[in-house]
This record gives C-alpha cells, sequence and structure tokens, in this order.
C-alpha cells in the first residue's frame, strides 16, 4: 500500500495494528515511512524513535531516520546515524547507496561518487547505484562514461523510464530501434512515469524529423504534467504591475543600501534554457571567478524580509533594512567569496528580485540572458525539469511568464541602466571571443583564454544544460523552432490576446 501511495489506508492498518501489538518496532518505523512520504516530518520523526527505541539493532529504522534528517538538511545527526550503521554493516550496498544520497544533497560530489562505486563493488547489479553514478557523469561533463552506467542499469532492469528520460536529457543521445521499441511498448502498456516517457518520445521524434508526431506528444507530457500538477494559472502580467507599484523610481532613488565592501556578486538571471548555464560555465573559468551555481538565497531572503509577501512586503522597506539583506546574502555566501571577490549567483527567476538585489548590493551586477522568443519558449515546453518551473507544462501559462519577464526586466532596466548587462544566446553563438570580452570589460576583468575553453573547465552542473555547456559551442539549437509550424500558429495566437 505504501508503495502505491495508498497512504491513508496503510496508516489505518498500521494503526489497528499497533493497538494489537505495542512491541513491534516494524508498526512504527512503517508509519514512520509514511510521514515522511508526506513531509510530516516531526510526527515522522516521533515515530521513527519509536521503533528505534524498540530495536536499536534495526538498519532499517536508522536509514530512515537518516533520510529524514537529509531531507530537514540535519547533515550532522544524519552522518553520525550513518557511523553507526556502518560500524555494524561496512559491506551493505544499501548502506553505501543510501550515504552516497546524502553526500550528493550536501554537494559532495566526489564522496558521493565513491560511495554509489562502493555499492557498485559490492553488488554489480545495483540499479540505484549505477543510475545515480550515470547522472553524477553527466553533470561533470563525462557523458560517456554516463551512457555506460545508464546502459548497464538498463541492461538489468530495461523497463525504467527516468533512465531513458535521462538519455534524451543529454541532448545529443541517439536511441537505437530495440530502444525505441521499449518506450513505445512501455506507452502502450500505460507503463508509471507515463509523463517521462511521453517527452523522451518527443524528443527522439524530433531527431527522426518527424516533427508533427514529436509535438503531439509534447501536448500529451505537457497538458499530463500540468493536470497532475493540480495547478491553477499564476497571473503572471498582474504580478509584474504589483512590483512595479512597490519598486517605483522615487523609492529606489531613496533606499540604495550603503552596504560597503570589496565583494562583486554577479546575478546571471532570465529564462530557463535562455543560456544563463553556459554564461556561468565561461566566467567561471576566470581565474577571479567564482561560479556558485544555482543558490536559493535571495528568494529566501526575499521571502524572510518581506514576511512572505512579496512585493507588497517591501512596500515600506527603509535602506537599513535593504543593508540588511546585503548583509545577509554575503554572510550566506561567505565560502564562495573566501578567495575570489566576484562570485556569480546563477538562479535565473532572481530576475523577479532585480530591485531587491541592487537596492541591498551597490556593488551586485546583473547579467540578463535573452534567446529568441519562439526558440526560449519552445525549449522549456520541450523539458520536464527536475522541480519548478511549473508554469511551463501549459504553452499559454509559459507565454505569459515569458512576456511577464520580459516585461519586468525591460522596467529594471529603466531603474538600474548601468548595472545590468544584456547578452544575448545567440550572439554568443555566433561571437564567442567578442561576447566574453564584453562581459569581462563590464565587469572590469581582463581577457583570459580559458573562458573561451570553457568545456575545459571541470565543476559540477546540475542542470538541463550540464551535457551541453562541457562541449564545444554549437549552433543547431538556433531557429529550431522553425521546424514546428504548429508551434509557432500557437505562439502567434497568444501574441494576439496579450
Amino acid at each position: 500500500m505504501i508503495n502505491s501511495k495508498k497512504f491513508d489506508q496503510a496508516k489505518q492498518k498500521l494503526l489497528k495494528l499497533e493497538k494489537k501489538y505495542p512491541q513491534n518496532s516494524e508498526i512504527p518505523r512503517l508509519l514512520g515511512v509514511i510521514y515522511l512520504k508526506l513531509k510530516k516530518y516531526l510526527v515522522a520523526e516521533k515515530q521513527l524513535l519509536k521503533s528505534f527505541n524498540l530495536n536499536q539493532d534495526s538498519m532499517a529504522v536508522i536509514l530512515n531516520l537518516a533520510s529524514l534528517y537529509k531531507y530537514q538538511k540535519k547533515y550532522n545527526k544524519a552522518h553520525k546515524l550513518f557511523e553507526t550503521v556502518i560500524l555494524k554493516h561496512p559491506d551493505n550496498e544499501i548502506v553505501q547507496y543510501n550515504l552516497g544520497n546524502l553526500y550528493r544533497d550536501e554537494e559532495r560530489w566526489d564522496e558521493a561518487e565513491n560511495c554509489y562505486l562502493n555499492a557498485v563493488n559490492i553488488a554489480p547489479t545495483h540499479v540505484g547505484s549505477l543510475t545515480t553514478l550515470g547522472f553524477i557523469c553527466k553533470n561533470k561533463g563525462d557523458i560517456n562514461k554516463s551512457i555506460e552506467y545508464f546502459h548497464q542499469a538498463l541492461a538489468i532492469q530495461p523497463f525504467q523510464p527516468e533512465i531513458y528520460w535521462a538519455l534524451a536529457n543529454l541532448k545529443t543521445y541517439k536511441f537505437s530501434e530495440s530502444e525505441k521499441d521499449i518506450i513505445t511498448s512501455m506507452l502502450k502498456g500505460n507503463f508509471r512515469n507515463n509523463i517521462e516517457l511521453l517527452f523522451t518520445k518527443a524528443h527522439y521524434l524530433e531527431q527522426d524529423e518527424k516533427y508533427s508526431e514529436a509535438y503531439e506528444f509534447l501536448k500529451q507530457a505537457n497538458s499530463q504534467k500540468y493536470q497532475l500538477l493540480n495547478r491553477i494559472a499564476f497571473d503572471w502580467l498582474g504580478y509584474g504591475e504589483r512590483i512595479k507599484n512597490v519598486f517605483t523610481s522615487e523609492f529606489c532613488k531613496t533606499n540604495q543600501s550603503g552596504l560597503t565592501t570589496d565583494i562583486t556578486p554577479v546575478f546571471i538571471v532570465g529564462m530557463p534554457r535562455s543560456g544563463s548555464t553556459l554564461i556561468e560555465q565561461i566566467l567561471s573559468s576566470h581565474s577571479q571567478i567564482f561560479g556558485a551555481s544555482e543558490l536559493s538565497f535571495i528568494p529566501e531572503l526575499v521571502k524572510y524580509f518581506g514576511k512572505q509577501n512579496y512585493p507588497e512586503g517591501f512596500k515600506d522597506f527603509s535602506r537599513s533594512q535593504f543593508h540588511q539583506i546585503g548583509e545577509s546574502y554575503l554572510e550566506n555566501t561567505k565560502e564562495y567569496h573566501a578567495i575570489n571577490r566576484i562570485f556569480t549567483d546563477k538562479q535565473p527567476l532572481n530576475f523577479n528580485f532585480v530591485g531587491a538585489i541592487l537596492l541591498s548590493n551597490p556593488n551586485a551586477k546583473i547579467i540578463h540572458t535573452v534567446r529568441n522568443k519562439y526558440d526560449v519558449i519552445l525549449s522549456c515546453y520541450r523539458q520536464l525539469f527536475t522541480q519548478g518551473h511549473d508554469y511551463s507544462y501549459s504553452l499559454e501559462e509559459l507565454f505569459q511568464n515569458y512576456t511577464y519577464q520580459e516585461n519586468i526586466m525591460e522596467y529594471w532596466k529603466s531603474l538600474f541602466p548601468t548595472r545590468i548587462i544584456t547578452i544575448e544566446y545567440e550572439r554568443i553563438l555566433t561571437n564567442l571571443k567578442g561576447e566574453i570580452i564584453n562581459i569581462l570589460t563590464q565587469l572590469s576583468l581582463e581577457w583570459e583564454e580559458p573562458c573561451q575553453k570553457f568545456h575545459d573547465t571541470h565543476r559540477s552542473i546540475k542542470t538541463a544544460s550540464a551535457g551541453q555547456v562541457k562541449e564545444k559551442i554549437y549552433t543547431t539549437s538556433m531557429k529550431k523552432y522553425e521546424k514546428y509550424k504548429f508551434f509557432i500558429k500557437e505562439i502567434n495566437n497568444l501574441s494576439k490576446l496579450i
């Protein structure tokens, strides 16, 4: 019942059994697992600790508790539990796999990789470890090794939708006819994770230049995902007007923080799939810039200081409050500017908060990545995101979001004309060195050759573009939308409604 997500039924049965067998440690453990899956962490901890007190030798409950602390980001507590369980089970693949997951959550990639390798050495057919090794290699840019691990996992269990999508998400992978047959058979069998299969099929149909069929599968995939989310479309254009009503020209003139620092955060913002990962990879190849990837601090600080009411929560803000935000941000990010005084924060959705960012930190710079409207919308629509960007699964809401992003960035540029650098994705592809020099000049930095050889820079990248930015520049993604005639028609119709 738990595996089939029938949590209420399972919980009722377990509560009845608990009355009958109060000393059975497995019952509170399973209750804890249910609450863990429901993200009710406090009651989950209570049940799991109850199980642990009944049976302190249970490997299962120790791993469940460690998972709970991982989700809560209480990493020290989780590691202490693993120290206990590894002493008792040093050669257990499940323990190694779960410890790898903990390290992965902490972004301690080398240690995570070692744990997964240990698991595979103990149990060569451990599919979870093989699959995760595939993802780690992808993030490191070792695409061939990534494919090798995914293939090993599929050789053991060929019916795994998430792996087929992972292969498709490498962008350059070509499916064999036998793999296409398996994907088609799973779709016909209404297999689990149907959405991943639909996105995957759309991907290989595009590679086969069957664009009309590919678009039909894209529409099915996005429609199913949007329905699964039970999402109600957000009023993006209204949101933009609310932001403008708070961050007026006068408000921004009188509320610039007086924060004094020699640290320069560079915020890379824009639509997903607009080239932000590529820009960060280029900049992080410079000796004086640290690439910190996607940080969550700005959204968290905006939420906290604005009392979870952005933008209206900022209406009565003062210079001192923006000063506090600036100080808090630099304190939270100190590990990223300990050596280099310039670092990148590539959280594309920070375009919502450009006013708060620039008012709180006088040294901050914004790089706005832009891309052809049709290409960037299509690229988002073709992407099954790991998390977030729920709006993108409805073409109508995606278009509204794009229009809002375009409008609000034009507004920010009118308020802060010297602090926002606009970079066109297409110009990077066709004039790489010239555009890099342009960016570096605006950051008061000298040209360095490694920036042009960004694909040789070793760092872990977790976004959908990971496989692409570890390769040399290619232009095949330009004007891809021209192949999708029905898509162009729909976007043009939506344009008339705005």
